[in-house]
């Protein structure tokens, strides 16, 4: 892992741009065909696996009669809310690189809902996902 430092916010996300620019040219055909119901591994730099399952993501709810353009200023729960921008992100050109999941290695046994760039994703059956969770996720 390599931590950088930047001069300024626009520098920062020319970076940002750049690097998300280098891992879409790496993904595969059978990286771009990853959804839900599918099972992955990641094999980590730090000597462990991280197993996952891709999720569907959830429907968007209004819990006001606002919406995102007008800032659900009427909304008593803006996280519900928040979740429309992050289902936009999924359908953007950048967001479609990654995919909804929740994934599980030796150090999350119980497993952590996020998302995850298919470029790391090596897609795996679900017999061999079961087998990992059988071994508290570690690679036999």
């Amino acid at each position: 892992m390599s931590v950088a430092g930047f001069d300024s916010y626009k520098d920062m996300m020319e970076a940002e741009a750049a690097a998300q620019k280098e891992a879409a040219g790496q993904v595969t055909d059978k990286q771009r065909a990853i959804k839900p119901g599918d099972y992955y591994i990641i094999l980590t730099e730090h000597g462990f696996a991280v197993f996952g399952e891709v999720l569907p993501f959830p429907e968007p709810e209004f819990p006001c009669e606002g919406t995102m353009n007008d800032g659900c200023k009427d909304c008593d729960d803006y996280e519900d809310c928040l979740s429309l921008v992050v289902d936009d992100f999924y359908k953007s050109d950048a967001g479609q690189y990654y995919r909804f999941c929740r994934a599980f290695s030796l150090g999350c046994v119980d497993g952590e809902m996020g998302d995850a760039h298919i470029s790391q994703m090596i897609p795996i059956s679900k017999d061999v996902f079961d087998e990992a969770k059988v071994n508290d996720w570690v690679i036999i």
